[in-house]
This record gives C-alpha cells, sequence and structure tokens, in this order.
C-alpha cells in the first residue's frame, strides 16, 4: 500500500478484492492529519462486499456516457469493457453518504469517467478524459 498524506485526505492504493487488480483510495481525513477511522476502514469493506450491486447501479450510465462520448456501440460484457480505477471515502464512512467512483475502459487511456455515488445508487456521471 503506498500512502500519501497532507492534512485533509490521504490517497493510497490496494489491491481490490472484487477485481484483483490495484485501485486508488482517496480518503478524507476524519481530522486534520488523522488516518483513516474504523467507520472508513468499514466503508471500504462494504464497497468490496457490495461490489455487484454496485456496478448493477453504475453500468447503464457509464455504457451511455462512453458511447455518447465515442459514437460507438458497447456490446460486449461489463466487466470486459472497464475496469474501477479508484475511488472515495468519504469523512463520515457511512454507505449513505456521497462518495464517488472512477473507472477506465480497458485498453483506453484517454477516457476517464466518475461517478457520483449515494450509497450503492449512481446518482450522476462525468466524462473527466477532457481534463
Amino acid at each position: 500500500m503506498r500512502i500519501k498524506n497532507d492534512k485533509s485526505y490521504c490517497e493510497c492504493s490496494r489491491v481490490f478484492a472484487p477485481t484483483g487488480e490495484k485501485i486508488e483510495l482517496f480518503v478524507s481525513a476524519p481530522g486534520e492529519g488523522q488516518p483513516p477511522d474504523q467507520k472508513q476502514r468499514a466503508f471500504y469493506s462494504w464497497v468490496e462486499r457490495n461490489h455487484d450491486a454496485i456496478i448493477s447501479s453504475v453500468e447503464p450510465l457509464l455504457r451511455s456516457q462512453f458511447e455518447e462520448s465515442t459514437g460507438k456501440p458497447l456490446l460486449a460484457p461489463f466487466a470486459s469493457l472497464f475496469k474501477p480505477t479508484g475511488f472515495s471515502i468519504p469523512r463520515l464512512g457511512d454507505n449513505l453518504s456521497k462518495w464517488e467512483m472512477f473507472f477506465e475502459p480497458k485498453g483506453d487511456d484517454y477516457h476517464l469517467f466518475s461517478v457520483e455515488m449515494l450509497g450503492a445508487e449512481a446518482q450522476s456521471i462525468t466524462d473527466d478524459s477532457a481534463c
């Protein structure tokens, strides 16, 4: 695990059990200079346990946004097209908090999508590719 810490948040990476691949974590500090608290650790575990439900909610928005961005229909299964690259862990660590999950199309280094979540439900999506 790699950790970068400042007073308001820390960044780290670790292997995400549902995919077996490294994922970036952006953790809002529970207090100035403090490491993640127990609620935030529980939130991470909750995301791992609820990965399938989260992906089911994200998939329609992400497919639609990617097809709109590229003008190409996506016919393959979601898991073969996109990979989660990271997610935020909110300060409260409550699964009903707003948080974000980030996705890249496999084999495409140009596109990056941010999905705003509320619990396991995708709320909106942003194409961050132009940033």
